[in-house]
């Protein structure tokens, strides 16, 4: 239906690996980040938006040095649990976590 919000979370597979080398026992096969856009632009959605969802916290730090927030990243782990740290902070890393979510509307 034209306007639906459908929102997807799922691993993100390296475009390089194998989809069937999955990170979770319970899957057969896990769709590769340029997989996933191209079967929601395939079902009729445009993806508005995506989030990181789990991201390892030397990740975590990689990314944050090439967007020159590390100085900031290893000040708030001086006062912040990574258990808290990490989920606040995945969202602005898409494409490095883990775990994905995409934000699509129907069109």
């Amino acid at each position: 239906k034209p306007g639906a919000t459908l929102i997807l979370t799922c691993p993100n597979t390296p475009e390089h690996q194998d989809g069937y080398q999955t990170q979770y026992r319970a899957h057969v096969y896990e769709w590769k980040r340029s997989e996933l856009l191209a079967g929601l632009k395939q079902a009729g959605f445009k993806v508005i938006t995506e989030y990181g969802l789990l991201i390892d916290s030397k990740t975590l730090k990689s990314e944050g040095e090439r967007l020159g927030l590390l100085p900031l990243i290893e000040r708030l782990e001086k006062f912040v649990p990574n258990e808290w740290l990490i989920p606040v902070l995945a969202p602005m890393f898409p494409k490095a976590s883990k775990e994905i979510a995409f934000v699509a509307k129907a069109v």
